[in-house]
């Protein structure tokens, strides 16, 4: 994912010479008793003003010479090792943030649990870095909650779903019903990551009728894609609502979308599960003209989850959609 450019310490610093008139270490010393510099904390006061994402060379120049006016070039030349040793580089801190291994995955964390994490994983770093990050952070969640959606939208779908089942809480067993799925998600605008939606399901196994719903459809911060559908009589926002969590999301890419669709609906105790490939529609093939192209998303190693609401939904009569 494109990062902002970490402009503050992109500089090398400690590759090029100086032309600065401090003294070098063979120079005679005339001056007041001089004291060898502490470079550990230079390096502390110096992050502990601008932070463990440092500035710029000329800023980080001028604060290290007013502060030292008799350095040599060799210190002088530590501090600046010292720098490069313990400099942040916000894409790689964003990187190791949403890593799916080692972090915390596409969609990140909560707030209390990111800091934590960066404070422990970022040494001198200080509150305004920590700010910083968290506004990276979440642009990058919502430049992934836009690349999702081109994908979902840059298709129709097609393949396998089973419906599971229950007529009541009390029952033990979920019932198993296959069908054939078909989705196709249309976006709002550009850039956005909502819209509207049409599901088709047909040959369903205990012989019900095909149906044909409309829904509303939108990822949230968590990366949940909700699909609100609309009800055949009272119309949008009226019918039940399913959840596909990000953290039961298999996979989402330009061809393959499988996962575990959950009712969020109070009384419809009903999972699906679903695999479903790219339908040869209308819509253009996304490796063409999908920018989102090569990008997949999957939840598997997610804990994040929203959505502890159910809907009401008045109209409800049947165990299963």
């Amino acid at each position: 994912m494109k990062k902002i450019m970490n402009y503050l310490m992109a500089f090398a610093l400690c590759a090029m010479p100086l032309a600065f008139a401090s003294c070098d270490s063979s120079d005679d010393y005339w001056g007041s008793p001089r004291y060898e510099i502490n470079i550990g904390q230079a390096v502390s006061d110096y992050f502990n003003l601008y932070g463990a994402f440092g500035t710029d060379r000329q800023e980080t120049d001028r604060w290290f010479f007013s502060h030292y006016p008799d350095a040599y070039d060799s210190e002088y030349n530590d501090f600046i090792a010292a720098l490069n040793k313990y400099i942040l580089n916000i894409d790689e801190v964003l990187d190791a943030y949403f890593d799916s291994e080692k972090g915390f995955g596409t969609f990140g964390t909560d707030e209390t649990t990111a800091r934590r994490w960066f404070f422990s994983n970022c040494d001198y770093a200080i509150e305004s870095d920590f700010i910083y990050f968290w506004k990276e952070a979440a642009n990058d969640i919502q430049k992934s909650k836009a690349l999702m959606a081109n994908i979902l939208s840059g298709a129709a779908w097609r393949g396998n779903l089973t419906m599971h089942y229950k007529n009541t809480a009390a029952e033990t067993q979920y019932t198993a019903v296959g069908c054939t799925e078909e989705l196709d998600f249309d976006l709002a605008a550009t850039g956005a990551a909502y819209g509207r939606g049409r599901e088709v399901r047909t040959g369903k196994a205990d012989g019900s009728p095909d149906s044909e719903d409309f829904f509303s459809w939108s990822i949230d911060d968590y990366g949940n894609i909700i699909i609100d559908f609309d009800d055949a009589e009272l119309g949008q926002g009226k019918g039940v609502e399913m959840v596909i969590y990000y953290k039961d999301l298999n996979y989402l890419d330009d061809d393959s979308f499988s996962g575990i669709m959950t009712s969020n609906t109070q009384g419809l105790l009903e999972y699906d599960e679903f695999s479903l490939s790219r339908a040869t529609y209308a819509k253009a093939k996304g490796k063409k003209t999908n920018p989102a192209a090569g990008k997949v998303f999957s939840g598997k190693n997610t804990k994040r989850q929203d959505l502890k609401q159910k809907k009401v939904v008045s109209t409800l009569k049947a165990p299963m959609r």
